[in-house]
């Protein structure tokens, strides 16, 4: 079964869903797209997830090209980080690598481009470059950003649906530059290349505020917190915390908590002036870490190295 260290699990979710500060050592922000030397013209890296292996930390992201990629970075003390190279290129656009290991091997369920209809998995070959695609979990709608999520005798995904219909209250939505009120699906199974089945009530959610999946979730022996992006007229600017209280198969429902906003737009000065929309938050009571990613008045993305509060 999947090791609970690599979806992760605390024992104080509080120190989280707190909030979040700088990192007193990093030089925000530690990854930009000049990081990315093997990328034609990369314009920003976003969507970050960090692990700690044997003493090594690892960081894999999106790398804005044409379409994005996949790639990875590597630290020996989750400050400082070297970029590594580009792991996944895929006849899509690719973004949210969650990256994590399953009874002794890794894997990656990325998030797709809409058009694609697809949630794929992917297997480590030679970790942590070189990566096969597996199987197709889900097929037949525009999921993207899927969270996996470990909880009971079940994996779960909790993925935004993009779908739109122009004769729904999203038309109007856009027509007035309002944020799209897209849905989250959830399904649900036993094995994680078994499968996939919906949970009653699909689409469980629809909610301006927490549209689309934001970094890992935060399980402890008895909650789960999940993190969403707070949307604007213009797009994401912050994250938001949520407890969780109903993952089964009749559902999904959660709750705002105390400290809901976790980063948002300014925090960090000026990289994070524009937005903030994911983070992970995997090391935060391990390691004292925290990686997010930010937009600047440029338009761009880029990574920073962030501490609980």
């Amino acid at each position: 079964m999947l090791e609970p260290r690599y979806l992760f699990t605390m024992a104080d979710s509080t120190k989280i869903l707190s909030g979040v500060e700088r990192h007193p050592a990093a030089d925000n922000p530690v990854l930009t797209a000049a990081d990315v030397t093997d990328v034609e013209n990369c314009s920003f890296v976003a969507d970050p997830f960090v692990f700690r292996v044997d003493g090594r930390y690892y960081m894999f992201f999106e790398a804005g090209a044409s379409p994005n990629v996949l790639a990875y970075a590597e630290s020996s003390d989750g400050i400082d980080w070297t970029y590594g190279g580009v792991v996944l290129e895929a006849d899509t656009q690719l973004s949210f690598p969650q990256v994590f290991r399953n009874d002794g091997s890794w894997f990656m369920i990325p998030s797709l481009s809409p058009g694609t209809e697809a949630v794929r998995l992917y297997e480590a070959v030679d970790f942590p470059t070189v990566w096969e695609r597996s199987e197709t979990l889900l097929s037949g709608r525009p999921l993207v950003d899927p969270l996996l999520v470990s909880r009971g005798e079940y994996f779960w995904l909790l993925c935004a649906d993009t779908s739109f219909d122009w004769f729904s209250r999203d038309a109007v939505d856009r027509l007035c530059r309002r944020p799209p009120s897209y849905s989250l699906r959830v399904y649900y199974a036993r094995e994680l290349t078994g499968d996939w089945n919906p949970v009653d009530g699909n689409p469980v959610l629809k909610d301006r505020r927490a549209q689309r999946p934001a970094g890992p979730a935060v399980t402890t022996d008895d909650e789960l917190f999940t993190f969403f992006q707070e949307w604007q007229r213009d797009g994401p600017v912050a994250v938001q915390s949520y407890r969780v209280t109903e993952l089964s198969q009749s559902g999904y429902t959660h709750t705002e908590t105390a400290a809901s906003r976790v980063v948002a737009a300014g925090q960090d000065g000026e990289w994070t002036q524009k937005a903030m929309h994911h983070l992970d938050t995997s090391l935060s009571e391990s390691d004292g870490l925290v990686v997010a990613d930010g937009k600047g008045p440029d338009g761009n993305w880029r990574i920073g190295v962030f501490r609980p509060t």
